[in-house]
């Protein structure tokens, strides 16, 4: 057996530590491309859902805010909308907003009336929460990776076809990833209670926000050289499996970030002091026809619709299965992860991924929910830059493309994820 050190140093650039420091600069930059991003987004969704017929299957909720940025009010805004401004409720039998966790309607709630209307606080807390975890996501980066790979992690992440849900969309998404970005951060500099605490809001925002709370765990026991390991070879490569930990290499103040729990734990109680089930929000699921059980996990109700439904539903399925692939892409690429990062950050895409997977009856909403995954992205920079000029060129076009087409989509009303 050995202990790993804090971060693997298998498959990063041998240049990766010397510019580690000139990596980190730069965010400015980062912070005008995604500006600049969201800006081009806004305008190409204000056009889509100005001047292009809405979706007839799915009711626009209106904004009576600024025509520009009614594009970005679809679906679940609605639902925010409603905690926002009446709090939760459960109706017996029907669709219930206790679904949603409330760290973003509560925000939303709290500066509605500096932006004019919930749907305006929402529009503007995920810009700014978009902003903010850029920057922080380059920081990262130029911290792991050369500074080649980091611009194209970060491009990749951009690009990326659900990117829209960091500018705009009146979603959870960005707020998510900014809380889990930062409570990482917080723990690579030994800030272990401002982690838990910022894992905390993770957690209060996402019902994934456990595989936070785990990941952070684990990324501190690795931190602390207490995660006990051995190599084992299987078909002539060696794996390396986590056996223990030794405890004694742990401190008191390491248990800090179980403070992260307390956004999921908080919710869950409230639920089960308000109406006796501390996991109402997955209970409701149910609701959305998204049972628990053998045909959900095994997605065969979107087997149904391919099967029998393709001409009348092609948009739809196409979109199901390019999230079903983006997810299990990501899950497949989890032990490249643990190698170039470590099993704190492998089991943060490896847990959020698996639980919206399994959850989820067509895979649809993986899409964006794979942007908390960011580690992937950072992986996903470091792959591309040992490839060829065209590959990159190609892989990034054709990403960006697909966010155009879809963010148009979604300006529209078509349920894309």
């Amino acid at each position: 057996m050995r202990n790993v050190s804090a971060v693997p140093t298998r498959d990063r650039p041998a240049a990766a530590a010397p510019a580690a420091a000139a990596g980190r600069r730069g965010g400015g930059r980062a912070a005008a491309c995604f500006v600049g991003m969201a800006v081009l987004l806004s305008g190409w969704i204000w056009v889509a859902n100005a001047f292009f017929g809405h979706s007839k299957e799915h009711p626009h909720a209106r904004f009576a805010g600024s025509s520009w940025l009614s594009g970005w009010v679809q679906f679940d805004a609605s639902w925010y909308r409603d905690i926002a401004e009446r709090g939760y409720g459960l109706i017996e039998g029907q669709q219930s907003n206790v679904a949603f966790f409330p760290l973003y309607p509560v925000l939303i709630r709290a500066l509605k009336d500096l932006f004019g209307s919930s749907f305006g606080a929402g529009i503007a807390i995920t810009f700014a929460c978009g902003l903010v975890a850029v920057m922080l996501f380059w920081r990262w980066c130029g911290e792991r990776l050369d500074p080649a790979a980091q611009k194209l992690a970060l491009a990749l992440l951009l690009l990326y076809p659900y990117a829209w849900y960091l500018c705009g969309a009146v979603y959870a998404d960005a707020l998510f990833l900014v809380s889990t970005i930062a409570a990482f951060s917080a723990l690579e500099r030994d800030r272990t209670l401002a982690a838990g605490l910022l894992g905390a809001l993770a957690a209060a925002t996402r019902p994934v926000g456990p595989a936070v709370v785990l990941a952070l765990a684990i990324r501190q026991i690795e931190r602390r050289g207490a995660l006990r390991t051995i190599e084992r070879t299987w078909r002539g490569r060696t794996w390396e499996l986590p056996v223990g930990i030794s405890w004694r290499r742990l401190q008191p103040r390491d248990g800090l970030v179980l403070v992260s729990a307390a956004g999921f734990v908080a919710y869950s109680g409230y639920l089960w002091w308000r109406w006796g089930d501390p996991l109402l929000f997955a209970s409701v699921q149910k609701y959305w026809k998204q049972p628990s059980g053998p045909v959900t996990w095994l997605k065969l109700h979107l087997a149904g619709i391919i099967l029998l439904k393709f001409k009348d539903r092609w948009l739809y399925i196409i979109g199901c299965v390019l999230q079903g692939a983006l997810a299990m892409g990501a899950l497949l690429a989890v032990p490249r992860i643990r190698r170039s990062f470590g099993w704190g950050y492998a089991t943060l895409v490896a847990v959020s991924l698996a639980i919206p997977v399994l959850g989820s009856k067509d895979f649809q909403g993986l899409g964006r929910y794979l942007l908390a995954a960011f580690p992937l992205f950072a992986w996903g920079g470091l792959w591309l830059a040992g490839q060829s000029r065209w590959t990159r060129r190609g892989l990034l076009i054709a990403s960006g493309l697909t966010l155009l087409l879809w963010s148009h989509l979604y300006g529209r009303g078509y349920y894309v994820a």
